[in-house]
């Protein structure tokens, strides 16, 4: 019997007792209350490089010095939970705080990393995320010194008007973090199954459950090290039902490794943490793979999760996954704008595929080598440094991109050195000569698909 698959099978009893506390009378099976947005209250404004802004909460927001443009503030955004989402949580933890995220409210969006930190209201408490106003997911990591410390992304306010993420559905709402203390007035009855749950979670070495059992608004589940989580609502294809918690962990898995090794090739934006994590949504109206700059989280269709095992969505979650570490040092929403900064930012994606695993570049080739441009051409036929989010053609010119990253020689446009310093350091070095033996390259690939000598 595969060893993850006995993981799950739990002995009757203590599956039933579980299955209670995940899904009570109140709620339809396999629905999810769909429980209203928080409403904010105020925003405090914090210049970067100017120290720490600090509330009447004791919270407090770093911005570190270059994070913003000019005059530029971040806003330490303060707002309420709804009434009914604060009943639900109510269930089984105190919420000790409002709901604290980090916003920008013009059109240009920042680098690097903010630090906010939230006061521990006891030893027992614990930090909560919510994401896109709808996924609750609470932090296993103590507080230290009595401060919870987490380094979100700047997200853009909701009224910003930027061009589009690639999935039309993008979630605009800013991940919003929160600190709990978990109840101990519970009733036996309940509190046991609790226990007899979490026993069974903490035991599992492939990570655990992030959301309380009596939570039913979504599933929530991270890796051992807390820096990969994934959410998800009750809405999973017929073909996954029972299996969705193992392809959820092959994915996080995916995730886990995919970012150790970004790191280890030198991408310094891919070093993640329980301080500083990713979030994957499963989104199961996506229309496609997504990685959104206004959220800083990554949203997957349940194809990719239930295809985990194929190596072409193993490549997708790269390319999306690259994003999140290119939105550590460039200012995507700004980047959204130019066509020539955002070739060279999904190209770069693709080319961070390739860099992990060849077999990406087959994915590459057998997606976009047939797409035809807006024009009508393909896009080996298409001119390089323009892009159109509406059209994928384009992506295969990553592959004269990677045919361009070498050392030496005139058809060298940089070396993958050279390259991943521009990643690291938000810059774009397609121009003058990296241009002429981009094009150089382009005409020998060309060369050699029509079966002729480069």
């Amino acid at each position: 019997m595969h060893k993850r698959l006995f993981r799950f099978l739990v002995p009757l009893s203590l599956l039933i007792l579980i299955l209670a506390c995940n899904f009570p009378t109140a709620s339809k099976p396999g629905s999810s209350p769909n429980l209203p947005p928080s409403t904010v209250i105020d925003s405090l404004p914090v210049q970067a490089g100017s120290g720490p802004l600090k509330d009447d909460h004791g919270v407090t927001l770093t911005v570190p010095k270059g994070a913003l443009e000019g005059s530029q503030s971040a806003y330490l955004e303060r707002a309420n939970l709804s009434p009914a989402m604060q009943r639900a949580i109510d269930k089984g933890y105190t919420v000790d705080s409002l709901a604290y995220s980090v916003r920008l409210q013009d059109g240009q969006d920042g680098i690097g990393k903010t630090e906010l930190a939230l006061p521990a209201a006891s030893p027992e408490s614990r930090l909560a995320v919510l994401v896109d106003d709808r996924y609750l997911g609470v932090f296993d990591t103590p507080a230290v010194d009595g401060m919870f410390h987490v380094t979100p992304d700047a997200s853009l306010a909701p009224a910003v008007q930027t061009f589009p993420d690639a999935g039309q559905a993008a979630q605009t709402a800013a991940n919003r973090y929160l600190v709990l203390t978990p109840k101990t007035s519970s009733s036996e009855g309940l509190e046991g199954h609790r226990k007899m749950a979490s026993l069974l979670m903490q035991t599992d070495a492939d990570g655990k459950s992030c959301v309380a059992e009596f939570w039913t608004a979504n599933h929530c589940w991270r890796n051992p090290e807390s820096s990969v989580y994934i959410f998800w609502q009750s809405d999973v294809p017929a073909n996954l039902k029972d299996s969705e918690y193992l392809r959820v962990i092959d994915t996080i898995k995916a995730v886990t490794t995919i970012m150790s090794s970004f790191q280890q090739k030198g991408l310094t934006g891919a070093a993640i943490s329980s301080s500083n994590p990713v979030y994957l949504v499963v989104e199961a109206s996506a229309p496609e793979p997504y990685y959104s700059f206004k959220t800083g989280n990554v949203y997957l269709p349940w194809d990719i999760i239930g295809g985990i095992g194929d190596t072409r969505n193993r490549c997708t979650i790269a390319h999306e996954f690259f994003h999140w570490i290119e939105d550590v040092n460039y200012r995507m929403g700004v980047a959204a704008l130019s066509g020539p900064k955002s070739w060279w930012l999904e190209t770069s994606a693709e080319n961070g595929s390739f860099m992990l695993d060849p077999a990406c570049i087959d994915k590459n080739l057998t997606q976009y080598g047939i797409v035809n441009t807006n024009a009508n051409i393909l896009g080996f036929q298409a001119a390089p440094l323009l892009w159109d989010s509406g059209e994928q053609a384009r992506y295969i010119q990553a592959l004269q991109l990677y045919l361009s990253i070498c050392d030496g020689g005139a058809n060298c446009a940089m070396s993958q050195a050279a390259w991943i310093q521009a990643i690291n350091s938000g810059s774009y070095p397609m121009e003058g000569s990296a241009v002429s033996a981009y094009e150089a390259n382009a005409k020998d690939l060309g060369r050699y698909l029509l079966g002729a000598v480069p």
